[in-house]
């Protein structure tokens, strides 16, 4: 693959995953005063939400959808606003091998779209894929350690911490 290109912005190169956010809040080592413990409150609730995001890790540009699970349908949706967000450029996404990426549906969809064209990483890769390092950093920001009262809360405090992040700070995040 021509990197070149796709700096050049002939080729627009994508990284593409999905997420979980969940409700119930991750429990991760924090710093504390001596003698000090970080109490967490949980609920029984242990909703969750999907979050599929795409990334240019040379632009730092940054799309991201939220769905009530991981599945064709959210993925489409996301992949519609993909090819919306860069009407009439070529489109590689570079993405792991979830199933809900392989149904007939998806398959339709790329054909009727003969401009965007899905890059499989190999199975179990997921250092492989930058964005990975994105989703990473948004649960060590938001989600961990602390109790949200409603998943409507934990969706915006994301989208917050998305919309916050500048370019230049998601080009380091994802560099290749």
């Amino acid at each position: 693959m021509n990197f070149h290109l796709a700096n050049l912005g002939d080729v627009i190169l994508l990284f593409q995953d999905e997420a979980l956010i969940k409700f119930h809040p991750a429990l991760s080592r924090c710093w504390n005063k001596i003698g000090e413990r970080k109490e967490v409150q949980t609920f029984d609730n242990h909703g969750k939400s999907a979050i599929f995001g795409s990334v240019n890790p040379f632009t730092g540009e940054l799309i991201h959808t939220y769905g009530n699970t991981i599945n064709q349908i959210f993925f489409l949706e996301h992949l519609n606003e993909v090819k919306q967000k860069y009407p009439g450029k070529t489109i590689i996404m570079v993405l792991d091998n979830c199933k809900s990426h392989f149904t007939k549906k998806v398959q339709k969809f790329l054909e009727a779209n003969n401009n965007l064209f899905l890059l499989f990483l190999s199975p179990y890769s997921p250092d492989f894929n930058v964005i990975e390092r994105l989703w990473q950093i948004l649960r060590k920001a938001v989600t961990n350690n602390f109790l949200f009262q409603s998943l409507g809360e934990v969706k915006f405090a994301s989208t917050k911490f998305l919309q916050f992040l500048s370019s230049d700070e998601v080009k380091k995040i994802c560099a290749i």
